[in-house]
């Protein structure tokens, strides 16, 4: 139930601030992708 009303809150907060926040929201979380891809695979080539 916890994790339930945290999401409601977050869905909240989301719908308020999509519309300003959509964009640069989308071209951040692809750069971050790829940081975390890239620190995944040298993590697995070091070891």
């Amino acid at each position: 139930q916890l994790q339930n009303s945290a999401s409601q809150l977050s869905n909240k907060r989301r719908g308020s601030v999509a519309a300003d926040f959509a964009p640069h929201r989308l071209i951040f979380s692809e750069r971050q992708q790829m940081a975390v891809l890239k620190q995944l695979t040298a993590g697995e080539e070091s070891n």
